[in-house]
C-alpha cells in the first residue's frame, strides 16, 4: 500500500501512528469488501495486515488524539480494533479455518481488558 511507503520514507520527525491508523482502516475496509465477495483468504490477509498495523496504537485512545480522521472522513476509530478482530475471526470461520479462529480469539481475549472481553463475547455469541 502507498501509505506504508509514505511512512517508510518520511523523516524521523513525523509521527508514524497516523500512517498506521490510515493503513489499518483501509485494510479493514478492503477486508470487509473481500469478505462480502466471499474471497475469504484475501479478507484474512487484509484483516491480518490491519492487526499488524494496529499494534503501534492498540493501547492508545486514538479516537481522542486523532479525532481529525473522524471529523474529516467519518471513521469510527473507537471501534477500529474491535471491528478488525471480529471480522478477522469471521473470515477465518467462513474459510473453515476454525482452529486458527479459536486460537486468534483466545490470544485476543488474553490481552483484552474486561470491557473489551464482554463486548467481544456478546458479538461472538450473536448469530452471524
Amino acid at each position: 500500500m502507498r501509505i506504508k511507503e509514505l511512512a517508510c520514507t518520511s523523516s524521523s520527525d513525523v509521527d508514524p501512528i497516523p500512517c498506521c491508523i490510515v493503513e489499518a482502516y483501509l485494510r479493514v475496509q478492503a477486508g470487509i469488501i473481500a469478505l462480502n465477495c466471499k474471497r475469504y483468504n484475501e479478507a484474512i490477509d487484509q484483516f491480518t495486515a490491519a492487526v499488524n498495523a494496529s499494534k503501534s496504537f492498540v493501547k492508545i485512545e486514538i479516537h481522542y488524539k486523532y479525532e481529525v480522521f473522524t471529523e474529516l472522513f467519518g471513521w469510527d476509530l473507537k471501534s477500529l480494533w474491535q471491528i478488525t478482530i471480529q471480522q478477522r475471526c469471521l473470515a477465518l470461520l467462513r474459510a473453515n479455518r476454525h482452529g486458527e479462529a479459536l486460537e486468534f480469539f483466545h490470544s485476543v481475549m488474553e490481552k483484552s481488558d474486561e470491557t473489551t472481553k464482554a463486548s467481544l463475547r456478546a458479538w461472538f455469541s450473536a448469530p452471524k
